[in-house]
């Protein structure tokens, strides 16, 4: 249900955007309407927007950032992010009461997406997340706002998906079969030369023979 919900909102997200490019990353995206400027979070972060003000109701926040390197194609341990997201927030008053899986387009791949609900401070948020296989590194995206908010969410998640370029590490099914046909062309093409140098020198190694 949830791919269903992100491949739905993508196509019908048409909100006006403002375009965001890194130069040194090589990427770019256009910022939903009505996000502006914050100060990055944490470190690891590349960028940050927000809608509203912190504290307002409604407030939602897009945070971009850094893995620090490349992710390859297998599918995320479910058990250790659900472990490594619940003792990231001990301590802090929040509860983590669930978490939803599914997954969204980006070019021609398909991409995991997390959905974590909390409960704390009286009330009701949501993070959706999702990795991006960008080179020569990988980035986060994340949302988070109050529940209530949850589907204008995933719309900018899909809206933002929608609009990123970058090169990635990952190769489409176009660029691995062409490789793969490649590859067995010249593989059939060297052992064609191989045989017929073979027949070649055969007669001439049974008369030296003789």
């Amino acid at each position: 249900m949830f791919s269903v919900v992100i491949t739905t909102l993508l196509v019908s997200a048409t909100a006006a955007a403002a375009p965001f490019r890194d130069d040194v990353r090589g990427l770019s995206l256009d910022v939903p309407d009505g996000y502006h400027d914050i100060p990055n979070p944490s470190p690891q972060a590349l960028h940050a927007w927000a809608r509203g003000e912190a504290g307002a109701p409604g407030y939602t926040a897009i945070v971009l950032q850094g893995v620090g390197g490349t992710i390859g194609r297998e599918p995320l341990d479910r058990a250790t992010v659900e472990r490594s997201a619940r003792a990231s927030v001990a301590g802090s008053g929040l509860t983590i009461t669930g978490f939803e899986y599914g997954t969204a387009r980006w070019q021609s791949f398909d991409l995991e997406v997390v959905a974590t609900r909390v409960t704390g401070g009286d009330q009701d948020s949501v993070m959706v997340a999702v990795q991006i296989p960008l080179a020569p590194e990988a980035a986060q995206l994340m949302l988070s706002g109050p529940a209530t908010s949850e589907t204008r969410m995933r719309a900018d998640l899909a809206q933002v998906l929608g609009s990123l370029r970058g090169r990635s590490n990952w190769l489409t099914v176009q660029q691995r079969s062409e490789k793969l046909g490649t590859a067995l062309g010249l593989g059939f093409t060297a052992l064609a030369v191989a045989v017929i140098a073979w027949w070649r020198w055969r007669p001439r190694r049974a008369v030296a023979g003789d």
